[in-house]
This record gives structure tokens, C-alpha cells and sequence, in this order.
């Protein structure tokens, strides 16, 4: 069981900021809205969070949202290498999940 150094609001607030910044890198998103940032689920060692748009799902983007993937030991959010690293050593029931 991993303990829990940060709390779920904390780690909300590192998800807005990554995903804020997530807009200010990808300037063709600055037109659609996109909703707050909400928890999507959690796993043993993070939290993922997860701001949709309407608007970019109606100009046929798949999923429409941004996400961020915050640590729950030390409130980090994941990169996409550490991602694919942790989904790599995991048996296939449980990629299918994250």
C-alpha cells in the first residue's frame, strides 16, 4: 500500500496547473473550452484527473480532454515515459484499466 503524502486537493491543484500549461503549449486548443478539472479515478499510486471539451469532441477529437496524472507520494505528475514504463510491467487485465 503506497501512504499518501499529499491530500486529493493538493494533487487537484497540480492537475489544473499541468493542464494549464498542457493549453499553453498547444496553441490550436486555445479556442475550445474545456471544463474543470475533476478526479476520473485512481489506482494505487496516482491520481487522474481530467478536463473534457464539447467542442473539441464535436470537431472529432477522441477523447476531447486533457489529462494529468499526479503521484500520490510526493504529488509529481507523471510523464508519458513514466506512464508507458508502469503500463509495460503491468499483465494486461490491468493496462486495459489505466
Amino acid at each position: 500500500m503506497v501512504t499518501t503524502e499529499i491530500t486529493l486537493e493538493e494533487a487537484r491543484l497540480l492537475a489544473e496547473k499541468e493542464i494549464r500549461r498542457q493549453l499553453a503549449v498547444n496553441t490550436a486548443l486555445t479556442d475550445y473550452g474545456f471544463s474543470s478539472v475533476r478526479l476520473k479515478r485512481e489506482d494505487e499510486r496516482t491520481w487522474v484527473f481530467v478536463a473534457g471539451s464539447a467542442e473539441w469532441q464535436d470537431d472529432g477529437a477522441v477523447p476531447g480532454a486533457l489529462y494529468a496524472r499526479v503521484d500520490k507520494r510526493d504529488g509529481h505528475v507523471w510523464s508519458s515515459a513514466e506512464l508507458a514504463a508502469s503500463l509495460s510491467s503491468q499483465p494486461e487485465r490491468q493496462r486495459r484499466r489505466a
